[in-house]
This record gives structure tokens, sequence and C-alpha cells, in this order.
């Protein structure tokens, strides 16, 4: 089933709350970027954005910031969801995919967490034919990119409007 995915009103709902709760700022886009409209489970995909985002407040400290950028380049539609947080170590980069593993939290915060949240948004991107990359720098923050191949792109009309 399509989803439309908006270029601009981007941030859910679901973690304003948190976000203020925080005092972590979300970077808005501009309202001319207009959308996408892509082949997607609706409901997977509301539960990939919803972890991503859920990560990039859990891990940015007070007075920080966090957004997604959506761009089409080349042969994909490239979702960012970015963070200036703490990061994740370069050691850990490679198993922050795999279930149960927690990254070496250098916060001091106690954050609470299963460790299942990135390998689940991994296993839903992958089950839709899309890719999902990392880069990250200590205490500089993160960026989660997810590919999505231009044959995902649909003029139908979306059951369902996200971000």
């Amino acid at each position: 089933m399509p989803v439309r995915i908006r270029r601009h009103g981007i941030i859910v709902v679901f973690i304003q709350g948190e976000a203020v709760r925080k005092n972590v700022e979300v970077e808005p886009l501009p309202q001319n970027s207009g959308g996408l409209n892509v082949m997607a489970d609706a409901q997977r995909f509301k539960q990939i954005m919803n972890n991503l985002l859920n990560n990039a407040v859990k891990f940015t400290p007070p007075g920080g910031h966090f957004g997604i950028h959506v761009d089409q380049t080349g042969d994909a539609i490239m979702i960012d969801v970015w963070d200036t947080g703490i990061g994740i170590p370069e050691k850990d980069i490679p198993f922050i995919f795999t279930p149960f593993f927690q990254a070496e939290n250098r916060s001091g915060e106690d954050v609470e967490g299963t460790g299942l949240g990135l390998s689940l948004v991994k296993q839903l991107v992958e089950a839709h034919g899309w890719q999902v990359t990392v880069e990250s720098v200590l205490d500089r923050g993160s960026t989660f990119t997810i590919h999505i191949p231009l044959s995902a792109l649909t003029t139908e009309e979306p059951a369902a409007v996200y971000y």
C-alpha cells in the first residue's frame, strides 16, 4: 500500500513530548519541500521511524538537536534521521543492528532499552527491500539513513501520510 513521505511537517507527535521534556530541539524542514509516495507497509514504516526518532531524542543531551532530511538522489530516496547526540563508538558500529546489542553509553545518563530497536529497524527496512546505514562521530552525533530504491515510488494515492 502506498505511503506518502512528506518532506516537511516531518516530526512525529509521539516523540515531541519527550523532546520538550529533555530540552532537545527539532530542526524543521522548509515548508515548500513537497513529498513522495512510496510502496510500503504503513504500520511498519511508522515503527521504523518511531524507533529511529526515539533513539535520536534518547541519545541527544539537553540543548541538542535532531531532525529528518528526505532527498531523492541518483537511484534512491534517502531518509536521514540525524542528531547531535553522544554518538556511537566506532568499535560498536558493526554491531549496532545486532539483536540485544547496546553500544557503550558514555552519556552518564541511565538510558532504558532492550537493544532490540535498531535490530527491528534493520529487519523491517530489509523486508521492504531497502537498506539502512549509520554514520556516527563520538560527541557529535549520528545519522541513520534509509535507502529506498526509486522503484518503490508510486503515483497511487497514499493510504497513510507520515512525516
